[in-house]
């Protein structure tokens, strides 16, 4: 026997016992979903009699409201996975990153739709699932994408009956069967020429199947499970450890790496695999109920299922209501014989025709006697009540009471309102809790399979906490010396560990609406605070136009104010500005002085040539000779430049200052 044929047989034994294991879950799960969708809330014996005697078999199905209720928490609360950093390789950039690619699969994928699905089904049944797959981007690409799918048929997915984790995340292996009609089978197994085997299900639930004849339907079945592998690994002296035998390492040891497989199984031969999936997770996961342990098995609880003799009573007491109100008109006449004979065909009418008069023959025994109608059977004020029991034990069962469905009740404060409202979701959180951990697990199938899928240099888009995208270079190669060839990993994905938390909460939109209230409410109670926070206040408001009018109000900010608000980079932009400021100031500083210094030179060129007129005018007056050569030696002292004055040129004689005396 070959290894394939050892897979098929492992499988269909593995196949064999969870099938028992799971027999009493799977059967209460039936039951339930049923029973919510209005089928089998009347025993099929009560119901057909009722319906032989005319008799009415309502079912006013008041559960879903119930699911709603929990399905509305989920909406409006959703988990989000947050990616922290662990040791010394990884860092808080990364985690960001991390984060905002994690946020893009499941904006991509309609990740929403899958848990949400997943959640009805465990508040529904009990369980319920989705998984997580890779695909190439697009038909002529290489590059892959990772998707968040929903597993629409809770009853699809088997898991290793050893797992104990809440999420299955330390199972051994996993099955995820589906029914394909023939033409599809053909389709994607074109290979397959004989016969088509069936994989075998033991279970009440193949009549889930049967919606098809067994000529045009095929069931097949994933097998995914893990295989272990030895290796040795060592810790070379720089810190790094890698795989195998390293002469010179500080330290070796055997270690087990974890390989997992998918096959793709009908009931007599293997028709894929194996398949090696490039995490260490096998990549489906699944939500519980909450769990109850009875004679040493475990068995998972729907939200409903307490409730059921509840809603079937409250069905019982409105069909008996309803039957007495309805008969009312229709009570019987009471009369002699003789007063309906010959009139049978009129009085047989009388319940079912509106008639001004009925005749009737009077009786010689009974000359006073006139038929008269028998006084319908009464309501009795009990049934009201047990009706209204029924409502309140199925609130009871359940936990969620009138305040959390919406009803006014006597409270008057906001607070104590949501107080009462938030009764029912403390009863019916330990649903949104298990969605909340198969969501963390989740994250970490995705941090696993992140850095192996976006393995190359590639522009992913991230998602922000606020829902903006950013389109991001990761594994971008950076040569830091071109001749040695040195060069570095930006954004590398595949370095450090990271590990994975989910915050329950509001929705971003969510909390900006509650942000904007309160602060609109603090404003009112402390005016004098609007003028620094009034920018805030706009940016939290959810109506076109308040992004701007909150950065028209930031740059009225008080500056010391301003300068906190900036990040880093805008801050070392806003001095790199300065710096630009501060040399152009310079600049024109040095080109005015040099103005001034020439207007100077002039100026004072030009008194000098005044004073040389004067002294020539003095010396004429006296007889003095000056000579040519003085004078202008004079001038050109105090001034040179293509505007010397002209008046100057000739003058020969020494100038004596005409200021002392």
């Amino acid at each position: 026997m070959d290894e394939v044929d050892n897979v098929h047989s492992e499988a269909l034994e593995r196949f064999d016992r969870v099938q028992e294991y799971e027999r009493e879950n799977r059967e209460l799960a039936e039951e339930d979903f049923r029973f919510v969708a209005g089928d089998g809330q009347w025993s099929e014996t009560v119901k057909e009699e009722r319906e032989n005697a005319g008799r009415p078999c309502l079912t006013q199905n008041r559960l879903p409201v119930y699911i709603a209720q929990v399905m509305g928490d989920a909406r409006q609360n959703k988990p989000a996975i947050k990616i922290r950093p662990v040791d010394e390789g990884s860092d808080i950039e990364t985690a960001e990153i991390m984060e905002g690619i994690i946020r893009h699969i499941e904006a991509d994928s309609d990740a929403d739709v899958s848990y949400l699905t997943a959640l009805q089904h465990a508040c529904e049944g009990g369980f319920g699932h989705w998984r997580v797959l890779t695909d190439y981007c697009d038909e002529y690409s290489f590059d892959q994408d990772i998707k968040v799918e929903r597993i629409p048929n809770p009853f699809s997915v088997y898991w290793d009956n050893n797992s104990t984790h809440v999420c299955r995340a330390d199972a051994e292996w996993c099955f995820v069967t589906e029914w394909l009609t023939t033409e599809a089978y053909d389709r994607e197994y074109p290979e397959d020429e004989g016969e088509v085997r069936d994989w075998e299900q033991d279970s009440t639930i193949s009549r889930y199947g049967t919606w098809l004849d067994g000529q045009h339907r095929v069931r097949i079945s994933e097998y995914w499970r893990k295989v272990n592998e030895t290796v040795t690994i060592s810790q070379i002296p720089d810190g790094q450890v890698l795989e195998g035998k390293i002469e010179g390492a500080v330290q070796t040891r055997e270690s087990v790496k974890v390989k997992v497989e998918r096959y793709v199984l009908s009931g007599d031969k293997v028709l894929q695999g194996p398949e090696e999936w490039p995490g260490k997770h096998i990549p489906i996961v699944s939500v519980y109920g909450p769990e109850e342990f009875i004679e040493n098995r475990v068995r998972y609880r729907s939200l409903i299922r307490h409730a059921k003799d509840a809603q079937r009573m409250y069905n019982y007491w409105q069909s008996s209501i309803t039957e007495k109100i309805a008969l009312a008109p229709k009570a019987p006449f009471i009369g002699t014989v003789e007063q309906f004979k010959g009139l049978e065909h009129i009085w047989n009418k009388a319940n079912d025709l509106n008639v001004p008069f009925l005749p009737y023959n009077p009786d010689p025994n009974a000359p006073s006697a006139v038929p008269q109608r028998q006084s319908p059977a009464a309501i009795n004020a009990a049934e009201i009540q047990q009706s209204n029991q029924s409502i309140d034990d199925i609130k009871a069962t359940i936990g969620i009471f009138d305040a959390s469905l919406g009803a006014r009740g006597n409270e008057t404060s906001g607070r104590a309102i949501l107080a009462r409202q938030r009764e029912g979701d403390t009863a019916t959180f330990a649903w949104i809790d298990n969605l909340a951990r198969a969501i963390e697990h989740t994250g970490r199938i995705l941090v696993d399979l992140v850095p192996k899928i976006y393995d190359t240099q590639r522009v992913i888009r991230i998602v922000g906490e606020d829902e903006s995208e950013t389109p991001i270079m990761v594994n971008e190669v950076n040569i830091t010396n071109a001749w040695t060839g040195e060069y570095e990993v930006l954004n590398d994905l595949s370095v450090g560990k990271y590990d994975v938390r989910v915050s329950v909460g509001p929705s971003y939109a969510t909390k900006r609406v509650e942000a904007a209230e309160s602060m609109m409410s603090f404003i009112q109670a402390f005016p004098a605070a609007a003028p620094v926070a009034g920018d805030l206040v706009a940016k939290a408001m959810d109506w076109p136009g308040a992004e701007d009018i909150a950065k028209r109000l930031k740059t009225m900010l008080p500056p010391e104010i301003a300068d906190e608000e900036l990040s880093d980079e805008e801050k070392q932009q806003r001095e790199q500005q300065m710096q630009v400021a501060q040399a152009e100031q310079q600049e024109e500083k040095e080109k005015q002085d040099a103005m001034f210094q020439a207007e100077l030179g002039k100026a004072v060129a030009e008194m000098r040539v005044d004073m040389a007129k004067a002294a020539k005018s003095m010396a004429e007056a006296e007889g003095q000779e000056i000579e040519n050569n003085a004078i202008e030696s004079s001038i050109q002292g105090g001034y040179t430049g293509e505007d010397f004055p002209p008046e100057a040129v000739g003058l020969s004689y020494e100038i004596n200052p005409p200021f002392d005396n």
